[in-house]
């Protein structure tokens, strides 16, 4: 199984925010500590304003390099959408459940 971890960028103070786990169906992994919000991945924005969306989830697996520098958009449990107000730094692809 494939999980991408998004690792935003360190906010001004210097704090790095916790890395998103995004499954293939863009569901955010670690809901302990996310508690639905977020709960879904949908795509991602060049800029945090909401209501705009320059790339769809779908592209994302195929080509990660893509969300470096833009803000994700995601969805809550409950359904509503918004945009992370922390660009993605850097990216890694985790493969669970075989050896690398």
């Amino acid at each position: 199984m494939k999980i991408l971890k998004l690792q935003p960028k360190k906010t001004p103070g210097g704090i790095l925010p916790r890395p998103f786990l995004i499954h293939k169906d863009g569901k955010v992994g670690a809901q302990k500590y996310w508690k639905g919000n977020p709960f879904k991945l949908l795509g991602f924005a060049k800029k945090p304003v909401i209501g705009e969306m320059d790339i769809n989830i779908k592209d994302l697996f195929f080509h990660p390099t893509q969300a470096v520098g833009l803000y994700p958009v995601f969805k809550t449990k409950e359904g509503k959408w918004f945009t992370g107000k922390d660009a993605i730094g850097s990216f890694e692809v985790i493969i669970k459940g075989e050896k690398k």
